[in-house]
């Protein structure tokens, strides 16, 4: 998958706005055995909630205030627009709910992982 505009890929960004955002991709993409994209699902690695556009600090907040940690965290999303819509994006095909549920899988098991 590609930007329409630059031809960049779409799950592209600069590594000088990864160091300076601390924004670390941590996508999951599925591939078939050809190594063809089945699906994505854009994700976000951040140790604090600047950048989007629905702030969580209360949140954060509350978590250690009872002595939990809310950071690190895994973001699905967009980075730096307050765009709506999926964002696990699958491609369309006879096993598309297979390939989604595999990167909800992964998704839980990578959020597991950061967590322990």
């Amino acid at each position: 998958m590609s930007h329409p505009l630059t031809g960049m890929p779409a799950l592209w960004m600069p590594p000088d706005l990864t160091i300076i955002t601390r924004w670390i991709p941590s996508h999951i993409v599925a591939k078939d055995e050809y190594g063809n994209t089945l699906g994505v699902g854009p994700l976000y690695l951040k140790s604090h909630s600047y950048g989007e556009f629905v702030f969580d600090h209360s949140w954060a907040d509350a978590y250690y205030s009872f002595g939990s940690i809310y950071y690190p965290k895994l973001q699905c999303c967009v980075p730096f627009t307050p765009v709506t819509g999926p964002r696990i994006l699958v491609r369309n095909t006879l096993f598309k709910d297979q390939v989604f549920d595999i990167i909800v899988s992964a998704l839980k098991d990578l959020t597991a992982k950061v967590l322990s």
